[in-house]
């Protein structure tokens, strides 16, 4: 049996019958889940190692080589204690803090930058232990967390460093602390999602009105297994979906996924399921007189992260109009006073 016999002649959605005649009843929840397409593409091979979905060499070697914490408990980071190491000649210290010797050890768990980045994360045991070797830290580490903690921790660690430089140097604009009310007639949709292991996938949105209120807010829990930048991909998706049925003209959208702002910016295509749904984003789009991708910080973002991680395990839409959840309270306030 093939995935399109269960789906209708029309190829935009599934066929209720069939599927009710074909499959046992958990079955049959799984597969009305999954959400597909509004627009006609055909099925394309991709590749998951690459955002693109094309195969490289590169990435391929990665896969079976292993990943950066395979890399790191065998001493294989190119940091500049190992490369000295190896060739000969000093060791500086680190590009981010420049105070101490650039090993892996500190790279991850040690330095200030480190531990700023496991905190913001939530990660408590990224900065657990003293002393020792950075296989045993590692070991340590995955005992406690989700490979999916570990990996966002080290991804978003080796970005940390670059990203506060160009705050401080003022070229992150968009990034600025404080946010301004959309005017000319538009209304401010901000996005964010929530990935987690064994929790599914769920996504934020809040709506404001022109002088900064609370206009709706939305959260969606999906029974999904996706990326972090495929999740506020579908988050972006489920604000428009939304504010399209509500009868909005005019949007500016913020997010702070930069992966995901700049890709419906540049309207850049690909094979993965990231890409098809920036498709499904750029399509929605002529439902509008005017969008705009405005890229902010989390902090900005704050009410958004909160109904993002409102409902977890609970799949479905859940809609809240003007007034939101007491939960999100504390959001709704502080959010407040970062108006410009």
């Amino acid at each position: 049996m093939r995935v399109s016999e269960l789906m209708r002649e029309d190829g935009l959605g599934w066929d209720t019958g069939r599927i009710a005649q074909l499959l046992l009843p958990f079955e049959r929840d799984r597969v009305m889940n999954l959400r597909m397409s509004p627009n006609r593409q055909r099925d394309i091979w991709y590749w998951g190692r690459e955002r693109d979905g094309i195969y490289t060499v590169r990435s391929a070697y990665n896969l079976i080589a292993g990943d950066v914490s395979d890399m790191a408990s065998s001493e294989a980071l190119a940091t500049k204690s190992n490369i000295a190491a190896r060739i000969g000649g000093e060791c500086s210290s680190y590009l981010f803090c420049s105070s101490f010797i650039e090993s892996s050890l500190h790279l991850f768990r040690d330095c200030g930058v480190a531990k700023w980045v496991w905190e913001e994360l939530g990660i408590e045991y990224g900065t657990n232990g003293e002393g020792g070797e950075i296989r045993d830290w590692v070991e340590q580490v995955w005992k406690e967390m989700s490979a999916t903690e570990c990996g966002v921790g080290i991804e978003v660690h080796t970005t940390a460093g670059r990203r506060r430089r160009e705050i401080g140097d003022g070229r992150d604009s968009d990034n600025a602390e404080g946010w301004k009310v959309a005017g000319d007639g538009y209304v401010k949709i901000n996005v964010d999602a929530r990935v987690k292991e064994g929790e599914g996938v769920g996504t934020g949105i809040v709506c404001r009105d022109g002088r900064g209120e609370v206009a709706w807010g939305l959260s969606v829990v999906w029974d999904e297994s996706w990326e972090a930048h495929e999740a506020e991909a579908m988050a972006v998706l489920d604000g428009l979906e939304e504010a399209a049925r509500r009868g909005v003209l005019k949007v500016e959208v913020e997010s702070d996924s930069l992966i995901v702002i700049e890709a419906l910016r540049t309207q850049k295509q690909g094979r993965s399921i990231f890409f098809h749904i920036i498709d499904d984003i750029v399509a929605l789009v002529s439902h509008f007189q005017s969008v705009r991708w405005l890229h902010t910080n989390r902090l900005n973002n704050c009410i958004a992260h909160a109904l993002a991680h409102l409902v977890p395990r609970v799949v479905g839409r859940f809609v809240w109009s003007s007034v939101l959840p007491s939960t999100a309270n504390a959001a709704v306030l502080f959010d407040r006073s970062l108006i410009k």
